[in-house]
């Protein structure tokens, strides 16, 4: 049997700082940091969702094309964690923390 028996596409993003980038998506339920072998590396994953990101210190996310959809079931919950989160309209990636 395969490993996982379905195809799959996992984006790999880039974060200004992969720590901050871990702290925002654990507060989301993500788990998982830093890559073992490569502390610029980072793989949260919550259920089903992988991300990857990679560290891109000269990124500036307002100038940023790259993007990742997340589907999720409980659209309602989901949101209310987000908007729960201290400082959310400051701290999340489209504002810069990543």
């Amino acid at each position: 049997m395969p490993i996982q028996p379905y195809d799959l596409a996992i984006p790999i993003l880039p974060s200004r700082s992969v720590n901050d980038t871990v702290s925002f998506y654990k507060r989301l339920g993500f788990e998982g940091g830093p890559h073992g072998l490569d502390s610029g590396y980072a793989i949260p994953r919550r259920g089903a969702v992988e991300l990857h990101f990679f560290t891109h210190r000269e990124l500036v996310p307002a100038e940023s094309s790259a993007g990742c959809y997340i589907r999720v079931l409980d659209v309602e919950s989901f949101l209310s964690l987000m908007l729960n989160q201290p400082s959310a309209q400051h701290r999340h990636p489209a504002h810069g923390c990543s």
